[in-house]
């Protein structure tokens, strides 16, 4: 009888046993299953908030960058408009200088065509109606053959007519002796001459008659130059005056007695270096005014001369107003 329940009470014990090890499985599985899902979860929102603060990260940043570009462009705006500020003030309180303007109504009034022009040699300004068309030259177009005899260097002594040459060119300039010119013309020869005045850049400036050949003028032939040949002509002079042979051209032309346009109105004080030139219809004077600190060059050259007087006074005035 004890035997029997002995075996009873063991299988009882081995059926808690299996119980409590079953219950063991499973609460171990449980346990395990928890935990799985449990650090799952973790891992998960460690992927989240990871995600999360890069996306704050990066909103930040774009964020930064927005108000760092604002920033820029508003500081930009604010120098611009500071320089904008600066820059009218300055504008405002140094006004550009304007282009010096000469009053040339007389010398338009008084002729169909006219170019002038007027250098400064101090400041290198240069005031011009910028009609340098080919132009009937006069007498003006001695000072060209003026500058053949001197820059050749030719021998003054040498007798011409049974004059010296020099003499001759004196008078040429001075008194603008026509005679003088033509026998000049001769010794030398019309196309020497011509092919000086090209290979001087003098290119409208030609010479297809003697002075006062009626025959030739009858022909249509005439001679002439330009506003750019006698200025840069003057400028020549003038800017080589110290050396030889600009120095004697100058003396030649300070010597002219020929007064009645661009010398006319200055103050007698003021040493002119000037040759004019006059035919029907043409009154013209090209020049250097010596005037202290402002010396210029002046050239006027007109055709269809309404006027010789009322042309001679207004080069007269307009040299004036020119001086400084």
């Amino acid at each position: 009888m004890r035997k029997s329940n002995r075996k009873k009470q063991q299988k009882i014990r081995q059926r808690w046993a299996l119980i409590f090890g079953i219950l063991f499985l499973v609460t171990c599985f449980i346990t395990f299953s928890t935990m799985k899902l449990m650090k799952g979860r973790q891992v998960q929102r460690a992927v989240t908030a990871q995600s999360v603060k890069k996306e704050v990260v990066d909103e930040t940043s774009q964020t930064s960058q927005e108000t760092s570009e604002t920033s820029s462009v508003q500081s930009e705006s604010v120098e611009s408009t500071v320089e904008s500020t600066v820059s009218t003030e300055s504008s405002s309180a140094t006004p550009e200088p304007k282009a010096e303007i000469l009053d040339d109504s007389g010398l338009l009034a008084n002729a169909a065509q006219v170019s002038y022009g007027v250098y400064y040699f101090s400041d290198d300004a240069y005031i011009s109606n910028q009609n340098s068309i080919s132009t009937p030259s006069a007498s003006v177009i001695k000072v060209f053959i003026m500058s053949y005899i001197l820059e050749n260097n030719l021998d003054m002594q040498t007798m011409v007519n049974g004059e010296p040459l020099g003499e001759l060119t004196r008078r040429m300039i001075q008194n603008s002796d026509n005679s003088a010119t033509n026998a000049i013309i001769d010794q030398v020869g019309m196309d020497q001459l011509n092919s000086y005045f090209q290979s001087s850049g003098y290119m409208d400036t030609q010479l297809q008659r003697k002075m006062l050949d009626e025959q030739a003028i009858s022909m249509g032939k005439e001679n002439y130059t330009s506003l750019n040949d006698t200025m840069a002509f003057l400028k020549k002079v003038y800017q080589n005056k110290e050396t030889y042979p600009y120095a004697s051209m100058l003396e030649l032309m300070q010597g002219q007695q020929i007064r009645t346009k661009i010398p006319s109105k200055l103050p007698a004080d003021i040493s002119v270096a000037n040759k004019t030139g006059e035919l029907s219809g043409v009154e013209n004077d090209i020049g250097l005014v010596l005037a202290g600190d402002e010396p210029f060059a002046i050239v006027v050259l007109s055709n269809g001369v309404i006027s010789s007087e009322g042309m001679r006074n207004a080069i007269g005035d307009f040299t004036l107003i020119a001086l400084r």
